[in-house]
């Protein structure tokens, strides 16, 4: 009967561990932080960082013409935008993020399909 009850025991600790691990991918502002490729555009990476600013030094999404901009990304509802701002002028781009999980966003801009790799 003890050796009954330390199995039942250990399950249950196993359980509530587990179950207690990192959940960031149901939350998709948590999700989209992090370094990310797009398969569809040029080689090279973005970085999303949960203060909201947006590090796209291989041009993935802007050109050469927006380096010396501030860059952001925000996330309203399943909208990802990202923005770069040159003081006077704000160019951007929208993404609806169809699905997503830790590791790979499905975005859409209307037109064509993005697929967001986790690096």
């Amino acid at each position: 009967m003890k050796i009954k009850s330390i199995i039942c025991s250990l399950f249950l600790i196993s359980v509530l561990a587990v179950s207690c691990g990192d959940d960031t991918c149901d939350v998709l502002s948590e999700a989209v932080v992090g370094t990310w490729t797009i398969e569809e555009l040029s080689d090279g990476t973005i970085t999303m960082n949960s203060d909201g600013s947006l590090v796209d030094s291989d041009n993935v999404i802007f050109d050469s013409t927006f380096d010396s901009t501030t860059k952001t990304w925000e996330l309203s509802g399943t909208t990802l935008t990202v923005n770069a701002d040159d003081g006077s002028t704000i160019t951007f781009s929208e993404f609806d993020v169809t699905s997503f999980t830790c590791d790979q966003l499905i975005t859409s801009d209307g037109v064509n399909t993005f697929t967001f790799n986790k690096n």
